[in-house]
């Protein structure tokens, strides 16, 4: 029995091949694919190729968040031990400044690496 491939079947066949046959030598294949797909879309090669580069950057960056959550939760236990240690007043509150800040920074990078994350994928 044959069976017509359609373009969504072409796409995931070919996102397939590409992840599994990632390499230095072929690392641009899939934003040359994506830039390709991009031109005919009428959304422009080069924009759609250079989304798709920013998309494995934020790729990486995901990887990076599980590092920071640790880190979070260091911060957090931090934070505990402080205000559990009977430490005076204003030694706990920098030291309390110093972790929530450490904390702010961390949340503001995850929820900016998301929202970067769905806008590139509406597009591409």
């Amino acid at each position: 029995m044959r069976r017509n491939l359609t373009e969504q079947d072409i796409n995931r066949i070919i996102k397939k091949v590409v992840k599994e046959n990632y390499s230095e030598t072929n690392e641009g294949l899939g934003d040359t694919w994506t830039g390709v797909k991009g031109f005919f879309k009428g959304k422009g090669y080069h924009y759609t190729k250079n989304l798709s580069k920013l998309n494995r950057v934020v790729e990486e960056l995901t990887y990076t968040e599980k590092y920071l959550d640790k880190i979070k939760k260091k911060c957090e236990d931090i934070v505990d031990e402080s205000v559990n240690s009977g430490m005076r007043d204003q030694k706990s509150d920098h030291i309390l400044d110093l972790a929530n800040r450490i904390i702010d920074i961390i949340e503001y990078h995850n929820v900016e690496v998301n929202d970067i994350s769905q806008e590139i994928k509406q597009i591409i």
